[in-house]
């Protein structure tokens, strides 16, 4: 066998792995990107906080209305899309998940 024809097969066999290496890594990266658009945005709501907001001798009607505020701003992001979790429910998140508590009180939920 002539080098040169050794080495026109390496290089042969060198192309041919960079072309399908760089399909490959296009195809995760595309799979990647499929998977980021399918993942919801989220909001994370402190009923604890919301509890303890509430004045220590807060009538049932009072109660109720908070509960009321706090299924409506759920609802509202649920309608946009947000994937809405307790905050007891998880260990550790960043801040600016939290839903702010007057937010909720006020019901004035912004899903922008």
């Amino acid at each position: 066998m002539k080098p040169t024809t050794v080495l026109t097969s390496f290089l042969a066999l060198g192309l041919v792995f960079v072309t399908y290496t760089t399909y490959d890594l296009r195809l995760k990266i595309e799979e990647f990107e499929q998977d980021l658009q399918r993942t919801p945005p989220i909001a994370v709501v402190d009923f604890l906080e919301v509890a303890k907001s509430l004045d220590p001798g807060a009538s049932e009607a009072e109660v109720r209305d908070v509960l009321l505020k706090v299924n409506n701003a759920t609802m509202k992001l649920k309608e946009a899309g947000y994937l809405v979790l307790d905050r007891e429910k998880i260990v550790n998140a960043p801040e600016d998940l939290l839903l702010p508590l007057e937010a909720i009180k006020q019901a004035n939920i912004s899903t922008q």
